[in-house]
């Protein structure tokens, strides 16, 4: 096998661009082609909705990161209140799912923290009377409650409602659930 057979044509990139490598027309070994096919997947990747679940039940964020990455949506995971502090300031999630019992920080704390630093939308899901989160709901702007379990069909609007699409980057408000 000789290093012309160890070249393929440059691909263009799913936005128009081409891998930062290669110019219109030129090769590139298949090493690099690999790495501009990994960098298209991690740019699509980052053009999806981030969510951060936050439930200090393993099995509990494993199903709910089932589900939303079945709908598209990037998810990251977190086990108590003080680790999604840490994230959320960061600005990389797009929407916040609390669970109102965790260690290190309930929902409700963590929730008046959140609103705080930044106007990310909120979302518990919790299996206590949603009467407990009445006053944290309607006191706070952008907070959502679903009980569980989760009805699947709830969830997907509220959020196809909440997120920006990777057409529309505008988020549209939505009403207390």
């Amino acid at each position: 096998m000789g290093p012309e057979q160890d070249r393929v044509s440059v691909a263009t990139l799913r936005d128009g661009r081409r891998p930062a490598a290669g110019a219109a027309g030129e090769e590139l070994p298949v090493s690099q082609r690999m790495d501009a096919a990994r960098l298209a997947r991690v740019e699509e990747e980052v053009k999806k909705p981030t969510i951060l679940i936050a439930d200090d039940e393993p099995h509990m964020r494993a199903a709910m990161k089932k589900r939303l990455t079945a709908w598209g949506y990037s998810v990251v995971e977190s086990h108590d209140g003080l680790s999604v502090l840490s994230q959320c300031p960061k600005g990389w999630v797009d929407l916040v799912i609390l669970d109102q019992e965790m260690p290190n920080g309930d929902g409700r704390s963590v929730a008046r923290v959140i609103r705080n630093e930044t106007d990310i939308p909120i979302l518990f899901i919790s299996g206590h009377d949603p009467e407990e989160f009445r006053s944290v709901v309607t006191s706070l702007p952008d907070i959502y409650y679903l009980p569980k379990p989760v009805d699947d069909q709830k969830l997907a609007t509220l959020l196809a409602t909440l997120l920006p699409t990777q057409t529309d980057s505008r988020r549209q408000p939505a009403s207390v659930i």
